[in-house]
């Protein structure tokens, strides 16, 4: 009798513990094992699932097509329109609020503060920016790299010294989620370095 055994992994996670790389490790070099990369679903996906391709549109720029954002956001667009991105980001699930949360809790504080600048520049954002902003290219530097590697931020291939937000949920979030006083900061920053 054959038996098949399915593993889910993120792969940032496995780079960050030792354990997860051993047995992913051991598991991978069973014969007859392969794996799948999965993406995030693509707009038709979506509109499948919806009655307007522009509602469709719209939750993949906001979530990038993740599976689990999508599931607890379609409830509220399938309930009745929903006018515009700030009204949606009111009635966002707890759930979603929490995994981004979780997910932002294994960064190092400068990552989260370098992250925290990088929202408030918007969902795309220049190195040199974001570097003129803070003032430390080493920190911004290690701070996108880690970013990236945790699939928050992805570099635009397109455009060499720009990245993104993966999700423009997860920008949102993290925007919102600061201090008054210190988002008006880091405005007043980014506003100096736009100067020079």
């Amino acid at each position: 009798e054959r038996q098949m055994f399915v593993l889910a992994d993120r792969d940032a996670e496995t780079r960050k513990s030792a354990f997860h790389a051993e047995v992913l490790g051991r598991v991978c070099r069973l014969g007859g094992s392969g794996g799948i990369a999965l993406r995030g679903l693509d707009v038709e996906d979506i509109a499948r699932l919806l009655p307007n391709q522009e509602e469709a549109s719209r939750l993949r720029e906001l979530t990038g097509g993740n599976p689990f954002f999508l599931s607890q956001l379609l409830p509220l667009v399938i309930d009745g329109p929903v006018s515009g991105a700030s009204a949606l980001r009111e009635r966002l699930p707890f759930s979603i609020r929490e995994a981004i949360g979780r997910h932002l809790e294994g960064l190092s504080e400068d990552s989260k503060r370098v992250l925290d600048y990088a929202a408030v520049i918007g969902r795309e954002f220049e190195v040199n920016l974001l570097t003129l902003a803070i003032g430390d290219a080493v920190r911004v530097e290690r701070s996108l790299s880690e970013s990236a590697s945790s699939r928050l931020l992805e570099s635009r291939r397109s455009s060499p010294g720009q990245f993104r937000f993966v999700h423009a949920l997860v920008r949102e979030l993290i925007y919102e989620s600061l201090d008054p006083g210190i988002r008006a900061e880091y405005h007043r920053s980014i506003a100096l370095a736009l100067e020079r």
